[in-house]
């Protein structure tokens, strides 16, 4: 059930939520995300988030944990269709060990949505775009922070609780969502209901 919350009003009720509660998200809230961040808006393929050339090249996994309608696994998402299980199993500790520093949130969260993408396919596409190498990644980043912004407050808008993570190692953060050369993970959101306040 989504809530009237004006953009405004999202906006303010956006927070950095570390601490949540051992209760299940719906599959229907986490695929309102989804569209948030990658979905459609436009009769040519334009979407929520913008995109340097329309390449869109952003993809999503989904590592649920505690998420109804869906049994503990690693999933491909997309806007436009349900979740293909990838792995079964709950990874979310294994995401939570390739997290730099301690950050216990990452496998207490009923759910984590990440961000990845092509990173080899952007750089040669803006490769005549100096300083050379570097521009289209500039522009995934920027992409994915668009993107990410979008899920985060659409999730204020269900009264989820949502925290970006960036700091991971790289390797270890492939090989928990499954990704393989030149997909590269780029960032995450850990989701679930806030823990009550004590």
């Amino acid at each position: 059930m989504t809530s009237d919350l004006s953009l405004q009003d999202a906006l303010a009720a956006r927070r950095s939520v570390r601490a949540f509660a051992a209760r299940a998200v719906p599959l229907e809230t986490l695929q309102r995300l989804v569209r948030a961040a990658q979905g459609a808006t436009g009769a040519e393929g334009q979407r929520a988030a913008p995109s340097a050339h329309a390449l869109y090249p952003l993809s999503l996994r989904l590592v649920a944990g505690n998420v109804e309608g869906l049994e503990a696994g690693l999933y491909e998402v997309t806007p436009e269709d349900a979740p293909r299980l990838l792995k079964a199993g709950d990874h979310r500790l294994a995401l939570q060990a390739a997290a730099l520093e301690e950050q216990p949130w990452v496998g207490s969260a009923a759910a984590v949505l990440a961000f990845h993408a092509d990173m080899e396919a952007v750089t040669r596409h803006f490769a005549a775009q100096p300083p050379p190498g570097a521009r289209g990644a500039r522009y995934v980043y920027i992409e994915a922070g668009a993107a990410a912004q979008n899920a985060l407050l659409q999730a204020a808008a269900e009264g989820l609780g949502g925290v970006l993570i960036a700091g991971f190692e790289d390797g270890a953060t492939s090989q928990a969502l499954g990704l393989a050369p030149p997909l590269a993970p780029l960032l995450y959101l850990c989701l679930g209901w806030p823990a009550p306040q004590s």
